[in-house]
């Protein structure tokens, strides 16, 4: 999360979207074959097929269908961009066909979504949400209403139409909670919470998706977003808590994140407070090095929005008394390491304000200087700093 932090979601391509909803989707495509000969094969057969019907029959509508899907099977197995293309676009050619050919078939609800998608992946977002609604509208009963809202409140959250989205989304939420896209559908809806500026709403959404999502990659995304909204409403000294309870096996990590995020974003008392609630927690949970990192981020953290001020010259005279009693328990090659690497970050430090000395001749830089290398030769004996 380093360097993106807390801001809006930006509008997603609606081929990211695809990717994250098929997995839930009703009306996900179907399992491809991974041989694109087989499926080269089967576009022929289903050509001649649909040749040989009679227009404006059911036999030709249906033909026409399993020969659109198979182009779109096809364009999905295809890697040069301009076949893949080619594929695509042959699909939806066809499907328009037969909509307008064959009015009453039954299946149009299925070909109205399977065109929406095909429409999102060449960039058509207006024809695929066009699709959607007449899917929608002409077909109420349908079990694919639900994907089609879906892909509605997408194409408007992409085009940045937060309230369009929050009506898509909101209508799946509210007649259909028996949905599989009901985790889907949250999350989505979180993210239009959040880009209106409603964090305390986007951070309950979202851990309403981490109480329900069964979908692995869903709930790992909800959990990195929930850094976002915590970041924004949460307190600092609360977030190992919140995160331990919402993504147990990721509780470091995210709240590593929501600390680099703070300082990326110059909240530094913050990423300061999180830091010292990670160390803590580290030597809890016995993760010797990590304590130290800790210290040490905060430390960085500090310095940044200071420079070398006698705050942090305090807070790195601290890291180093206490490095026996945070490695305490650590075997001795994790002591020696971290040892090793404490010294090389305190040496870099020294060598960076010995510079701004010589760059600017204040005489307070030297002194930090000093003191600094007599702090390495009294916690670190044996080694001598530069």
């Amino acid at each position: 999360m380093a360097g993106e932090g807390l801001g809006r979601l930006t509008a997603r391509c609606g081929c990211v979207a695809i990717l994250l909803w098929a997995g839930v989707s009703s009306a996900s495509p179907p399992s491809r074959t991974p041989s694109c000969t087989s499926l080269e094969t089967m576009v022929a057969n289903f050509q001649l097929a649909h040749g040989n019907a009679r227009p404006g029959t059911q036999e030709w509508a249906d033909a026409g269908e399993q020969l659109a899907n198979a182009w779109s099977d096809l364009a999905d197995c295809r890697s040069d961009a301009k076949e893949v293309e080619k594929a695509r676009e042959k699909a939806v050619t066809l499907r328009n066909a037969v909509l307008a050919g064959y009015p009453m078939l039954k299946s149009a609800d299925e070909v109205l979504l399977a065109q929406s998608r095909d429409l999102v992946l060449l960039g058509r977002e207006t024809e695929a949400a066009t699709a959607v609604r007449n899917l929608v509208r002409k077909y109420p009963q349908s079990r694919r209403v639900p994907d089609a809202l879906v892909q509605m409140g997408d194409l408007s959250f992409n085009a940045n139409d937060m309230m369009g989205a929050i009506r898509a989304f909101d209508a799946v939420l509210g007649k259909y909670p028996k949905s599989a896209l009901i985790p889907y559908a949250t999350y989505k809806r979180s993210w239009c919470s959040f880009n209106l500026g409603d964090f305390a709403d986007a951070m309950k959404r979202l851990v309403r998706v981490l109480s329900i999502a069964k979908k692995a990659s869903l709930v790992r995304t909800a959990q990195n977003d929930l850094v976002r909204a915590y970041g924004h409403i949460g307190k600092p000294s609360a977030a190992f808590k919140m995160f331990r309870r919402w993504a147990p096996k990721r509780a470091f990590e995210l709240t590593r994140r929501l600390a680099v995020a703070y300082d990326d974003m110059g909240k530094t008392p913050e990423a300061v407070v999180v830091y010292g609630v990670l160390a803590r927690e580290a030597r809890a949970a016995k993760r010797h090095a990590d304590v130290v990192t800790y210290r040490r981020a905060a430390i960085s953290s500090r310095r940044k929005a200071q420079g070398v001020s006698s705050r942090v010259v305090k807070a790195v005279e601290t890291l180093l008394a206490s490095l026996d009693a945070d490695l305490k328990g650590a075997s001795a090659a994790v002591k020696a390491e971290v040892r090793q690497e404490t010294r090389a970050y305190v040496v870099a430090m020294i060598a960076r304000v010995t510079a701004d000395h010589v760059r600017v001749r204040e005489p307070h830089l030297l002194q930090r200087a000093t003191i600094l290398r007599h702090l390495v030769d009294r916690y670190l004996p044996g080694t001598t700093a530069p």
